[in-house]
């Protein structure tokens, strides 16, 4: 998921449900922010791993 698509689902999610709450909106944003960072920690994990096996 690129972060272009986080502000974007969380736009469709706050102006085109009827009668949303704060909290839902909020829990979508922190939800997908989440996965995100998780994902690009999994990235790092494995780049570093990768990097230390390697025999220079």
């Amino acid at each position: 998921m690129s972060s272009a698509k986080v502000p974007a689902s969380c736009e469709v999610g706050s102006t085109q449900v009827p009668g949303i709450p704060d909290s839902v909106a909020y829990g979508t944003a922190v939800v997908l922010l989440g996965s995100v960072l998780g994902i690009n920690l999994l990235a790092i994990g494995a780049r570093v791993y990768l990097r230390t096996r390697k025999k220079w």
